[in-house]
């Protein structure tokens, strides 16, 4: 297929499934929502009763996610907004193309899922390396950071790139730096040493892995079980978990 057929293909796909969520009125899923988020699914792996309580008693600000908001937009900083036609004339260029904050959106099994990954890198129509922020003092990623930077990559594959070289980077970095210049740069940084398996320094620690389609599908397949109402939420085994939560006293597991 030509590039400029493909390009138009995958942008009329794409504008078809915009318009199909904001015309549904009636939804098969819980909650009746239109589309599935890939930040609110790898949040069940955290605790699916955790995303249960913020959609029935709505969303409760806490310093933590305040922090994480913040981060992000400085991450933005200097980034220029563009029309979804022209990043795509990009992403088919002979040129790498780094794009922060590009949705993504497919249907799949039935379900539209959107995301928005902190920065994808292409070139020549083909997504190299997906990259996630993540301000927290862990040295380890957890299983649903690596749910969700799965689930973008996904995202991708069903949208029509073809996903069998791509990578996905989990940055984990103190809050502390999350101001710093080179943590902004760390997306060029992990380019520039050919993504390593791990690269640790004093203000980030980095894991690169080679994206599992098959996996992916697994644990999306795991997770629209809940919004198809087959089961109810599954809280997570881990009192430390509850301990932090924002919903401890409502859900009633622990004693506050």
């Amino acid at each position: 297929m030509a590039t400029q057929e493909k390009l138009r293909l995958m942008l009329d796909r794409f504008y078809n499934l915009v318009g199909e969520v904001l015309e549904r009125r009636e939804s098969i899923l819980r909650f009746n929502v239109p589309f599935l988020s890939v930040s609110e699914i790898s949040e069940q792996y955290y605790c699916e009763k955790k995303v249960e309580m913020a959609r029935v008693l709505g969303e409760i600000a806490t310093e933590h996610k305040i922090v994480g908001q913040e981060a992000h937009e400085i991450l933005l900083k200097d980034t220029v907004k563009i029309k979804r036609e022209e990043a795509f004339r990009k992403i088919f260029s002979d040129k790498p193309t780094l794009l922060h904050e590009m949705l993504l959106l497919a249907k799949i099994r039935g379900i539209v899922i959107a995301g928005k990954p902190d920065a994808v890198l292409f070139h020549s129509g083909t997504p190299l390396c997906l990259f996630e922020y993540k301000f927290t003092a862990h040295r380890i990623p957890f299983r649903d950071m690596h749910v969700q930077a799965r689930l973008y990559g996904l995202l991708l594959n069903e949208m029509g790139f073809d996903t069998k070289r791509l990578k996905y980077a989990i940055m984990l970095v103190p809050q502390e730096f999350r101001e710093n210049e080179e943590i902004r740069r760390l997306p060029l940084f992990i380019i520039k040493h050919g993504f390593p398996p791990k690269i640790k320094t004093e203000k980030a620690a980095i894991f690169i892995n080679n994206f599992n389609k098959s996996e992916a599908l697994k644990e999306l397949e795991w997770a629209i079980e809940y919004w198809l109402n087959k089961r109810e939420a599954k809280p997570t085994s881990k009192l430390g978990k509850c301990k932090s939560c924002e919903y401890a006293e409502q859900c009633g597991k622990i004693s506050r």
